[in-house]
């Protein structure tokens, strides 16, 4: 199954075959950058994601958690 998809602001996009995980957090990282109590991810391959334009801004506040917008 192809799956594609690209965020609300059209500057990532991913063309794949398979995701890797599935998961839902709660952590306050991600509760504080999406104002939600839970967020959701899909895990691809990097070969997988397509980033349009240089202006995307990163945000890593404890060890081992990189946000992208």
């Amino acid at each position: 199954m192809k799956i594609t998809g690209r965020c609300y602001c059209g500057k990532t996009e991913v063309h794949g075959d398979n995701h890797k995980t599935v998961l839902y957090c709660h952590c306050a990282d991600c509760r504080r950058s999406a104002g939600a109590p839970v967020t959701a991810f899909v895990e691809f391959d990097m070969s997988d994601v397509q980033t349009i334009g240089d202006d995307l801004r990163t945000v890593s506040i404890n060890d081992g958690v990189t946000l992208m917008f």
